[in-house]
């Protein structure tokens, strides 16, 4: 594996409201909703953002460190051409996903009405507890800067050639510094086509991009009940 797959493979990992987004269909335990994305305010208590905090410092990090390899860099300016990293909108992603194929609301559905016809009583407490956990953490990846790293593994080979294909070496959430010799490019609404979203969906990620992330505390005041 060349250095520059390497960095691709280390770097794409890496990711990651001003509104959130909601599901619809029918509840399955508390919160859960499935289809279309709908972007509202919703949020919730209680749950501390320092560990992403943290995580968005190391990816910077490492993207310096790691990322302009000297190697790299000097075969880019021997061309004359600038290295390209691309950028994206982690709450975008975040809504893309989970009105697409990928969400796993559906089947963990037809497991809880088969839990209940089985009256198995330990399936049942297992899915309800997941239901609310699984919508709390898609309202943090939706309303603030978030990892959502996860959500991108569905589209990863797809990433990986569309980065072959524009001349990419590198996809990131965010970076603070790069040199002048990198281009920064904003590729979210090419990342949210990977989902094959709808028209719907489409319109809410371009509302929840034109609108500024909830800082860490404005997530970590917020009420889910509201």
């Amino acid at each position: 594996m060349t250095e520059k797959n390497e960095m691709e493979q280390k770097l794409l990992g890496f990711v990651g409201g001003c509104l959130s987004f909601e599901q619809h269909d029918q509840p399955v335990g508390p919160h859960w909703r499935t289809g279309d994305v709908v972007v509202k305010v919703k949020s919730v208590r209680g749950f501390t953002m320092v560990r992403y905090f943290v995580l968005g410092i190391l990816i910077c990090g490492m993207l310096v460190v790691e990322g302009l390899s000297p190697k790299v860099d000097r075969a880019a300016n021997a061309a004359g051409e600038k290295l390209k990293i691309g950028t994206y909108d982690s709450r975008a992603i975040a809504i893309a996903w989970a009105a697409s194929i990928h969400n796993p609301v559906g089947e963990k559905m037809k497991e809880y009405e088969a839990a209940k016809k089985a009256k198995d009583q330990a399936k049942i407490k297992e899915l309800e507890a997941w239901g609310p956990s699984h919508q709390k953490q898609l309202h943090f990846q939706g309303f603030g800067r978030v990892p959502v790293d996860e959500l991108l593994v569905p589209v990863h080979l797809q990433i990986q050639e569309y980065l072959a294909e524009k001349d990419f070496i590198a996809v990131t959430m965010a970076c603070d510094q790069v040199s002048d010799r990198v281009e920064i490019i904003d590729i979210t609404l090419d990342l949210v086509q990977l989902f094959d979203p709808s028209e719907r969906t489409l319109e809410s990620v371009k509302q929840v991009m034109r609108h500024k992330p909830l800082t860490l505390v404005e997530l970590s005041e917020l009420d889910e009940n509201k």
